[in-house]
């Protein structure tokens, strides 16, 4: 979804504006969220992933994504699948155009057939604030952040295997939003 955060250039703000006083459901909180379904990979049917313990073998990990630090690790792989339709072709059609332009910046990261496997770094359990855990939980159940991202990182620029920046990612994005505002000024 589209969240209201420092990082959002003018053209996504304009097109936010527009989309919010449009009435339709488009992707603007988490509530209407693009939802992609995601399943064990070469198993659509089977929509709960399995974590594994240890790094995942389906990858080596670049050494700027190592935590040597960690308690543990563990890892777990996911495959693409299809949007799901809102059952609205005006927001199931935008819905489909956003993973589009998405998948030319990312690199077809979420795309369907796509396998994504990841590792998880744990740092050693400890006893919880129950109070402050269920702020929290309650908290990450609306929204990641204000400015969708995680508050704990803030090195979230992707990059090659070898530790470079990707840049080409942001351009091309920033180009893209360009057409959707003229497509939208269109309608």
């Amino acid at each position: 979804w589209f969240s209201k955060g420092r990082h959002i250039k003018w053209e996504l703000k304009d097109l936010m504006w527009w989309l919010a006083k449009s009435g339709f459901g488009f992707p603007l909180n988490k509530s209407d969220a693009i939802r992609l379904s995601v399943y064990r990979p070469g198993n659509p049917d089977q929509p709960i992933l399995a974590t594994r313990s240890g790094e995942s073998t389906a990858f080596e990990s670049p050494d700027f994504a190592k935590h040597p630090e960690a308690w543990s690790v563990a890892n777990v792989s996911g495959e693409m699948g299809s949007i799901v339709k809102t059952h609205d072709s005006v927001v199931d059609d935008f819905n489909e155009a956003v993973m589009t332009i998405g998948n030319l910046c990312f690199f077809n990261l979420l795309k369907e057939k796509n396998v994504l496997s990841w590792n998880v770094w744990f740092k050693e359990p400890e006893l919880v604030d129950q109070q402050e855990w269920q702020n929290h939980a309650e908290k990450w159940r609306r929204s990641i952040d204000s400015d969708n991202g995680s508050p704990y990182v803030t090195d979230l620029d992707p990059r090659y295997y070898d530790g470079s920046r990707v840049h080409r990612a942001e351009e091309l994005l920033h180009e893209l939003f360009k057409i959707i505002s003229k497509c939208v000024d269109s309608l």
